[in-house]
């Protein structure tokens, strides 16, 4: 609503984003949170000294394995972290290149980003439901053949499944700002959403780049729950220093070219992403 109307943000709406932020850091913190230890008896030692050299050196060694531990989990999890920076800056691409003067201001972009923001719900949904039918399969086939063409045609089914739901947000999106504007979308008042969508010619690169980035978006959440984090990592990360650099050689003035550019690049980076879930998720080993 926010973005439809327009206009300096409310304190309402920063209100709610901090309400939002500390009630999931609250619920993640109840759900991953350890069971107290039940293990860890006394020192039976017969000598003062003897029972505290004893606990001391369980203490130590326990502070040691749980600093191993730590440092293990970090270093797990930083492909996984460096995936949402990587992300971030593709979705925020067009917006950073706005803000410094290196591409044209569109209105289409805050639609393409707002759906495309919104349809991580409905991916996880339909991630959900990828998961349930490979296992289905895992039970059912017998030879891995059938089993590989099956897994592939269920990867593009849900694929195209998440493509039209991003689709439809962004329909639903404009219709929504077309009533809050008060007006159609070819002249809305004030500096709503849809200011500047109609009739423009960066609408269609536009809808284009973030309709291939969601779905690459969505093949890399595949990806990553299947374990196959590190090439998605690479490509996205390729990708978004070839936009960058693109962005910089074109310099201000050739917006139109720099929109043909991401484009370019989102779709690219959905088919390689793409092509490689088709290889990876079609065997059953990466299931396990």
């Amino acid at each position: 609503i926010q973005l439809a109307v327009g206009g300096p943000v409310h304190q309402a709406v920063w209100l709610a984003w901090a309400a939002t932020i500390v009630a999931t850091i609250g619920v993640a913190s109840v759900h991953i949170r350890a069971k107290p230890s039940t293990g860890g008896g006394r020192g039976t030692g017969r000598g003062t000294q003897r029972g505290t050299g004893h606990r001391t050196g369980r203490r130590t060694a326990w502070l040691g394995a749980t600093a191993r531990r730590a440092w293990a989990d970090i270093v797990a999890a930083l492909p996984y972290a460096l995936f949402g920076l990587l992300a971030g800056g593709l979705l925020t691409f067009g917006t950073v290149s706005t803000l410094l003067k290196l591409s044209d201001p569109s209105r289409a972009t805050t639609v393409a980003v707002l759906a495309l923001s919104l349809s991580m719900g409905p991916a996880e949904w339909i991630l959900f439901a990828y998961r349930r039918r490979v296992h289905r399969l895992l039970v059912t086939r017998t030879g891995m053949a059938g089993f590989a063409w099956t897994a592939r045609g269920v990867l593009l089914t849900v694929v195209a499944l998440y493509a039209a739901a991003l689709g439809a947000l962004a329909v639903v999106i404009v219709a929504a700002a077309a009533g809050i504007d008060g007006s159609a979308i070819d002249g809305p008042r004030g500096g709503g959403l849809l200011a500047g969508v109609a009739g423009a010619s960066a609408t269609p690169w536009v809808a284009g780049a973030n309709l291939g980035l969601g779905c690459a978006f969505f093949v890399a959440l595949l990806l990553q729950s299947c374990g196959r984090i590190r090439p998605v990592v690479i490509s996205c990360a390729a990708v978004l220093a070839a936009e960058a650099a693109a962005a910089v050689a074109l310099g201000p003035g050739q917006a139109q070219v720099q929109l043909v550019v991401q484009f370019a690049a989102s779709a690219g980076l959905c088919a390689v992403l793409l092509i490689y879930a088709l290889v990876v998720l079609g065997r059953a080993t990466s299931y396990r």
